[in-house]
């Protein structure tokens, strides 16, 4: 109903409105102390995502379950990304940190600790440290939910494991993919990462860019593109970035009295 008087006069029920009104100040003010707005708390996890991460190392040069990475693209280095928005973004910072640190989960019934095999269905989950419960790195078939720009199967986040969110990794050279199937994946090398549903590569669209809490970002989405040799884009290669390897103090012991013998 319209107010037609001035806002000076009382009508209706004016005294319980104005109570109503301190009530809605005071918690507002009382959740702003105890920073539960929102807008806080949205602040607080841009703040926690952006923390740097520590990559596991790669001691044998293959990729376990369980280990920390980064999903890195060949083509311009930029790398796959947890954001507030409804899709999943990479990111151009090149130092691991949160967001942008994945684990290597199973899905198969494989172990921690167990290596990940080319064609094995696998999950990308969330850093530990971001929450309790890990979201898990999704797609799905387009039509009116693919993203926004590049009009393409779209990739985003979910917390739970379901088989659309499963993928496989692949050798990067066509001819020794049989060849290589079953074979531990190879840290820091470059591979394809396809989705399990629907059989697209997990592709990153450098020419469309995205805005996020965190900056600029582009889009990264589940499409297959091919050139002229049937062979798969450079927005479609990826390289699973580990850190280097761990120094076995024993080794150093041996090779420090060595060189003191010498």
């Amino acid at each position: 109903m319209i107010n037609i008087y001035d806002k000076k006069v009382l009508v209706g029920n004016w005294f319980e409105d104005q109570i109503l009104q301190e009530d809605k100040i005071k918690e507002f003010l009382e959740r702003r102390k105890n920073g539960e707005l929102l807008s806080q708390q949205k602040a607080t996890l841009s703040t926690a995502l952006l923390k740097p991460a520590k990559l596991s190392p790669s001691n044998d040069g293959f990729v376990r379950f369980g280990d920390l990475v980064m999903i890195s693209s060949d083509k311009q280095g930029s790398n796959l990304a947890l954001t507030f928005a409804d899709q999943a973004t990479a990111s151009e910072c090149a130092c691991p940190q949160l967001r942008t640190t994945f684990v290597i989960f199973p899905t198969d019934g494989s172990q921690f600790g167990d290596y990940l095999r080319y064609n094995q269905h696998m999950a990308l989950a969330t850093h530990p440290d971001i929450s309790e419960k890990p979201f898990f790195l999704q797609s799905s078939v387009g039509g009116l939910m693919n993203t926004k720009k590049s009009r393409s199967q779209p990739t985003d986040f979910t917390d739970e494991a379901h088989f659309g969110a499963t993928w496989k990794v692949a050798s990067f050279e066509p001819m020794l993919r049989l060849e290589h199937e079953g074979m531990p994946v190879v840290a820091n090398q470059k591979v394809i990462i396809t989705h399990s549903k629907t059989n697209n590569n997990l592709a990153y669209l450098a020419a469309y860019s995205v805005s996020t809490p965190f900056g600029k970002g582009s889009e990264v989405t589940a499409q297959t593109l091919l050139d002229s040799h049937s062979a798969e884009q450079p927005c479609n290669v990826w390289n699973i970035v580990m850190g280097p390897p761990e120094k076995d103090p024993n080794k150093e012991k041996e090779e420090s009295s060595c060189a003191e013998q010498q």
